[in-house]
């Protein structure tokens, strides 16, 4: 591995050189965790391309329009030297500390942490993670969302959702009861849904026409309460609906929602999931509520059918057939009744302005088939007894 080196004018003095290394092998030792079926010990990059960052495993990733941005983003941009990949440490911290300054005008003021008891971790992100906990002052069990302020990619959504959840209400909203600045941790501290998504419950299960309705009014609530204020949500499909222990749905996640206003009345952002997004968001086209309605046709097809249309190829080609081609239908081996795809093809209209809105919806004749949450109760036993055995919700 060395050799003899004759420096000049001493023959007999040797220096040692270390030569380059023969047959090198970069080895990466990753495995498949045999409790939790994800990889272990891949490099960050590999991550990002599998998208080890899901909470379940398969499940695509919002996308945010790198364009729609603030103007805290663009400072931030403006830092970075020519040549260098990040702001320096001097820039960064200054950054970070005016985005804690503004994040604290909003957040309840305290530590949450005397309040909390009986913590228990239940999921984690590529920023963060979920726990449960007693709150005693609400004395009620509550989920946690611990978001690292320094792994946030996109810091502003973190005020969409602390402000939207903090100024609307509603009966199928998930309800925030604050949000705390710990540390480098942004804490939301809310209502606790044991029965989890509702994608847990249609990819293991075909749920009937009177489950999909239950839960499609319930939806239909909310949005019709947040289109009336304005807020659009972006993000509408089964990963975003939690369920009650009564199997009550609400609607969860604003980071990607959006507020219109007088000013802002239209909004051009490509925010939200491929296989759910409206044409007019992938066209880049001015869009209003009118594109939740399109989402939420999506998960109604999710629901009926296990998953949305055009899952089974790859994000940017559903997304150029979704703007390119009619709108989907219920696949000929789904067996809905009339009233199902007359209703799906309200809210599947290429048109925005002549899609049906969250109100025209909740007095559709599919609607009627609504019954009590209850009804889906049944579900979310069979999804907790197929995952916990006999411990069911």
């Amino acid at each position: 591995m060395y050799r003899n080196m004759s420096v000049r004018g001493k023959a007999k003095t040797k220096k040692l050189e270390i030569s380059a290394p023969i047959d090198f092998e970069h080895r990466i030792h990753a495995g498949i965790d045999p409790v939790t079926g994800q990889f272990h010990g891949l490099p960050k990059q590999w991550q990002a391309i599998i998208g080890l960052s899901q909470n379940r495993r398969g499940r695509p990733r919002p996308l945010v329009d790198p364009s729609c941005i603030t103007p805290m983003e663009i400072a931030e941009i403006k830092t970075i030297v020519r040549g260098s990949l990040s702001p320096s440490p001097e820039n960064s911290l200054k950054i970070l500390f005016g985005f804690c300054a503004a994040l604290k005008m909003v957040v309840t003021p305290g530590d949450p942490r005397s309040s909390l008891t009986g913590i228990v971790q239940i999921g984690e992100g590529s920023t963060g993670i979920v726990v449960t906990a007693y709150h005693i002052a609400e004395n009620r069990r509550v989920a946690v969302k611990k978001m690292n302020i320094l792994k946030q990619q996109r810091r502003e959504l973190l005020f969409n959702e602390i402000i939207i959840m903090r100024d609307y209400q509603h009966p199928n909203i998930v309800a925030m009861y604050g949000s705390y600045l710990v540390g480098n941790e942004l804490w939301v501290v809310m209502e606790y849904m044991e029965g989890g998504p509702l994608t847990d419950i249609i990819t293991q299960f075909r749920i009937d026409e009177v489950a999909t309705a239950t839960i499609t009014v319930q939806c239909l609530s909310a949005l019709e309460y947040l289109h009336s204020n304005k807020v659009i949500h972006r993000d509408i499909k089964s990963d975003s609906i939690l369920l009650a222990r009564n199997g009550v749905a609400k609607i969860s996640d604003f980071g990607f929602c959006g507020q219109l206003s007088d000013e802002v009345p239209r909004r051009r952002s490509l925010v939200g999931t491929p296989y759910w997004m409206s044409p007019e968001v992938i066209s880049r086209l001015p869009y209003g509520t009118e594109t939740d309605i399109w989402s939420l046709g999506i998960m109604v097809i999710e629901m009926v059918q296990g998953e949305p249309p055009l899952f089974d190829v790859q994000p940017l080609q559903a997304m150029r057939s979704i703007r390119d081609s009619p709108p989907p239908k219920f696949s000929e081996t789904a067996r809905v009744s009339v009233e199902l795809e007359r209703f799906l093809s309200c809210m599947l209209v290429r048109d925005p302005a002549k899609r049906a809105t969250a109100t025209e919806l909740l007095q559709h004749e599919f609607i009627r088939k609504a019954s009590h949450s209850s009804v889906i109760c049944r579900f979310l036993n069979l999804a907790s007894n197929l995952i916990y055995g006999n411990n069911a919700l």
